[in-house]
């Protein structure tokens, strides 16, 4: 792979990144037969704007790495990012827009599994290929032809965090602390099945609503129950205040893991790293992996932090992944690049090597990608622990 380099500077919030992305986002030639226009549909503003801001990265970074084998084609991008604010109804009318008005051939989004839920139907009227991060399973059992999950679902994170946190942490007693939601009570459901399994039992689920910011009386609850771990299985900053008011009522940290909607990024900026130690997190891309150390991984670590400021972690990651899903179709294609030729494309299971290592996608149409457990040492510092590869994608 050729790889293109362009370094963005004066990097300083969330909002400032998304709004240099979409100025930067390829050129617009007006829709041309090749073209390929990409709508990306996340919750730019609020909890979630950081992660987001990371994803968007690293689908850029995927379009400016393989430009030159897009250029040979003919094929010109450009992306048009809509905020679909973590809300259903936010992301239903962002997806029309997309679909009607900028008539992209793709969608990536959304993040969130309602979100998905409320868009999907959406999308198979419109006949556009959508590209979700959701982990909630009744998306892939709706039946719908234009899905295609952009990451694992649930039971592999579940299965990465639990099967580490039982057998070499001696986590027996294990309380669930997670989002109502479909995205967090399917984790804690998976989690109840995946510590039986193993010989450990999860004593106790609580429950919070989303945009719940105090978490005192769930922190409280959580130390008088004294367990040998908690899990939480939020998203972004929420999930961060969580962990956060975990600690400021004295649950030690060595007890805490998170599953993938915690990113490493925002942990690391607002916990401090005295209070990180022993601290469980998933990844699905960490540069200290030694089966990550391809030339093509260490390029893509050393290009995302030249755009973003810091190293990606699994957001940072699954976008340049998606991105690498949308290029192996569109330069698949011989003839016109519209919505019904992408939609084709990206539905042939064809396993392909990416920075994750070698990614599959099922016949559920959702990829099957290898995730790791990171975790954090006496200094603060994070490092790969446990590797684990769901068994669907090694048949």
């Amino acid at each position: 792979m050729k790889r293109i380099w362009k370094k963005w500077a004066g990097i300083a919030t969330a909002g400032l990144v998304i709004a240099g992305m979409m100025s930067a986002c390829g050129t617009d030639s007006g829709n041309s037969a090749r073209e390929l226009r990409i709508g990306i549909l996340w919750p730019v503003s609020g909890a979630s704007a950081a992660i987001t801001a990371d994803f968007v990265a690293g689908v850029e970074t995927a379009l400016a790495d393989y430009k030159e084998q897009l250029d040979d084609r003919g094929i010109s991008t450009k992306v048009i990012i809509e905020d679909d604010q973590g809300t259903p109804s936010v992301a239903i009318s962002g997806f029309q827009k997309l679909a009607n008005k900028d008539q992209v051939d793709v969608v990536v989004g959304p993040l969130n599994s309602n979100n998905c839920l409320a868009v999907l139907p959406v999308a198979d009227r419109a006949g556009i290929a959508t590209i979700v991060t959701g982990t909630a399973p009744s998306l892939a059992e709706g039946g719908w032809k234009t899905f295609v999950r952009g990451t694992s679902p649930n039971r592999v994170q579940v299965n990465t965090l639990v099967e580490y946190a039982v057998n070499d942490g001696g986590w027996k007693n294990i309380v669930v602390i997670h989002q109502e939601t479909e995205y967090g009570d399917d984790l804690r459901d998976n989690t109840i099945t995946a510590a039986k399994e193993r010989g450990a039992e999860v004593v106790e689920t609580i429950a919070y609503a989303p945009g719940t910011t105090n978490f005192l009386s769930i922190a409280t609850k959580t130390k008088n129950r004294n367990p040998d771990g908690v899990i939480v299985a939020g998203l972004g900053g929420e999930s961060v205040s969580v962990i956060k008011q975990l600690l400021d009522a004295g649950v030690a940290s060595s007890k805490i893991g998170a599953y993938g909607g915690t990113d490493a990024n925002v942990v690391e900026e607002v916990i401090p790293a005295k209070d990180r130690d022993g601290m469980l997190l998933i990844s699905g891309f960490t540069d200290k992996a030694a089966e990550l150390q391809t030339d093509d991984a260490k390029a893509f670590v050393a290009d995302y932090q030249a755009r973003r400021g810091h190293k990606p972690q699994l957001y940072g990651a699954i976008g340049y992944v998606q991105g690498q899903m949308i290029i192996n179709a569109a330069l698949g294609i011989d003839g016109e690049i519209d919505k019904k030729s992408m939609l084709d494309a990206l539905t042939t299971r064809k396993p392909f090597q990416s920075v994750l290592g070698e990614v599959v996608l099922a016949d559920s149409n959702e990829l099957l990608v290898p995730l790791w457990v990171q975790k954090y040492d006496k200094a603060g510092e994070a490092s790969p622990v446990h590797f684990y590869v769901d068994p669907a994608a090694k048949s």
